[in-house]
């Protein structure tokens, strides 16, 4: 039977948006998902758009295996500063 405490877990993943994070931490996300943990997916709303455009992510949580995975993307406001300013 399982635990009362093992259903409150819930892994959040934030990503770096450099090139060949993503990917590799969705994976693990959806894995961890499918194994009966809620997943909150994160990374900068940069790669949020690039990741509804290229397949179908909504802002409902998404079912995965034995639980769901969700995705909440942030602004970082690194494409407002200018190169003079850093």
């Amino acid at each position: 039977m399982e635990s009362e405490s093992s259903k409150l877990v819930h892994v959040f993943l934030v990503s770096f948006p450099g090139e060949g994070h993503v990917n590799p931490l969705l994976r693990l996300g959806k894995r961890l998902a499918s194994k009966g943990l809620l997943v909150t997916f994160s990374a900068p709303e940069s790669i949020g758009k690039q990741m509804r455009k290229a397949s179908n992510i909504s802002d409902q949580p998404t079912p995965v295996g034995d639980d769901l995975i969700r995705f909440e993307f942030f602004e970082d406001e690194w494409n407002h500063y200018k190169k003079s300013d850093l």
